[in-house]
């Protein structure tokens, strides 16, 4: 279902972080790529979990917050999934971890190009997002409800700080 879902230019890339079998103090992740052009399932194992989330991930957001070249961490975080995604390909990215901090679009490759020159990204919680797509990427829900000026208690809670009530959302949701 998710081939199907995905079409032939998208490629799914699902990331999972763990905690080593051998040794509980070290995380782990696992990627998997799905693309439906190959219609097969591989892989990439980062057994450096750890310090991808300490050290890497420091580097990374010192690099971002001076507007500095990042010169590694495309080489630590990205590398290795990147050799598994053609370019040119969409790429529907679930992260976890450390990956939900930082945004893989913006890791320069050794030839200076930047992540979101080769492919264009769409960060998806979770596979499953994409069961509720149409072909076009649009979701298959295209209703909300919306809820303005709530009343949060039926009678004032005694000894505890309560809410204020919302006027001006009534106003804002009719």
């Amino acid at each position: 279902a998710i081939f199907a879902k995905l079409g032939k230019n998208r490629v799914l890339v699902e990331t999972i972080r763990y905690t080593s079998l051998s040794n509980p103090n070290q995380a782990e992740y696992g990627f998997i790529i799905a693309d439906p052009s190959t219609k097969k399932l591989s892989y990439v194992i980062s057994k450096n979990g750890t310090e991808l989330e300490q050290g890497f991930y420091k580097y990374y957001k010192n690099a971002v917050k001076l507007s500095a070249v990042d010169k590694y961490s495309y080489a630590n975080f990205w590398e290795d999934i990147d050799e598994k995604v053609p370019d040119g390909k969409e790429i529907y990215f679930s992260p976890d971890g450390v990956y939900s901090l930082m945004n893989p679009e913006t890791f320069i490759d050794g030839e200076s190009k930047y992540v979101l020159e080769k492919n264009n990204m769409v960060i998806v919680n979770n596979p499953g997002d994409l069961l509720n797509t149409t072909a076009t990427g649009k979701p298959t829900v295209t209703t909300a409800e919306l809820i303005g000026n709530p009343k949060f208690y039926d009678a004032a809670p005694k000894g505890r700080n309560q809410v204020k009530d919302l006027p001006a959302t009534g106003v804002e949701v009719n």
